[in-house]
């Protein structure tokens, strides 16, 4: 599209729109005022050659870009709206002690054979290393926990100690502390069993008396007072092989 103008004025018309169709080369020529406005130039091109031919493919093409983008960032917004109302804008300090919401319970080697769902949701506390960007922070954790040292805020929780109360132990700490070591009199017998990823060596053991397992399976004792099939991931027990 282009315009022809500085043409003898007739009236009010000074200048010629031309628009030439791509493929075919067919050019139509619209007369048109001398000073013509770029709405003027669009109310012309929709009356001689939209109502025609339709508009141009590359035309409706931005347009629904822009309407596209424009939904876009009003849907944005608004989930911004809704979800800053439940969002915590808080900041920590380094070197501030924070309790970590537990990731997975499986991360605790005694809570194998316990309900995760009976078991606390964090643990701690825990210093604050160095701040990552501003929602993220870096935690220094227990050398043997196997996880990403880097949590969101969401994964905070601040630490409140209770002066009038001792603090009791967290699980993972209770781990740490486990010295005292229990050998069993005997090795009965043993079996393997299988679950969905891996197989499990399982012990029958015969305990001194007033010892048994920590965390027994729930069958039946197996050939008297004092034995118990304990398996040997619980890390509880020694056992002392013949």
């Amino acid at each position: 599209m282009d315009y022809i103008s500085e043409l003898p004025k007739v009236g009010y018309l000074g200048s010629i729109i031309v628009v030439v169709e791509r493929l075919s080369k067919y050019a139509t020529f619209i007369t048109a005022p001398k000073h013509v406005t770029a709405e003027g130039t669009t109310h012309l091109f929709l009356k001689h050659i939209g109502k025609y031919w339709d508009l141009p493919k590359d035309i409706e093409w931005k347009q629904n870009v822009d309407i596209a983008r424009s939904c876009l960032e009003k849907a944005q917004k608004r989930m911004k709206k809704y979800t800053d109302q439940n969002r915590r804008f808080i900041e920590f300090n380094v070197g501030d002690l924070w309790m970590v919401k537990v990731p997975d319970p499986r991360l605790s080697k005694s809570s194998r054979r316990r309900d995760p769902r009976l078991m606390q949701k964090c643990v701690g506390p825990l210093p604050i290393i160095k701040r990552i960007g501003t929602v993220a922070y870096k935690v220094e954790l227990h050398s043997w926990w196997k996880i990403h040292n880097v949590f969101h805020v969401s994964q905070l929780k601040k630490y409140s100690a209770d002066r009038t109360m001792p603090a009791i132990p967290s699980r993972l700490q209770l781990e740490l502390t486990k010295t005292k070591e229990k050998v069993a009199e005997a090795n009965l017998n043993h079996r393997v069993t299988h679950t969905t990823k891996r197989e499990h060596t399982e012990y029958l053991n015969e305990w001194p008396s007033g010892w048994g397992p920590l965390h027994p399976k729930e069958w039946p004792r197996a050939g008297g007072q004092g034995r118990y099939l304990l398996s040997n991931c619980g890390g509880d027990y020694l056992l002392n092989n013949p």
